[in-house]
């Protein structure tokens, strides 16, 4: 969904808001026990939700865009890996 015509001047321009939810687990054929994992990439947590919303901002057209998003990775265990949360603001200019 787009909000056509936001601001004024020479920062008018549209708004688009975003939301993705995710769901990621690596091997469904088995829940696997964090204490039986030595080292992995997720501690033994083989199953992750990633919930992510954001904004972008897109000034004269598409020429340049404003980007920021917070996502959150919430793990299977949680009392062993504790949720990550990320905010990335970006910007892109084309011409």
């Amino acid at each position: 969904y787009t909000l056509k015509g936001l601001g004024s001047g020479n920062w008018k321009g549209d708004l688009q808001p975003v939301v993705r939810v995710g769901y990621y687990d690596p091997n469904i054929d088995a829940n696997v026990d964090p204490s039986m994992v030595a080292a992995s990439n997720f501690g033994g947590n083989d199953e992750r939700t990633d919930i992510e919303v954001g904004l972008n901002y897109y000034l004269r057209g598409h020429e340049m865009k404003f980007q920021l998003s917070y996502d959150r990775q919430q793990f299977d265990q949680s009392d062993i890996k504790p949720a990550n949360n990320e905010v990335i603001f970006a910007t892109q200019v084309w011409y």
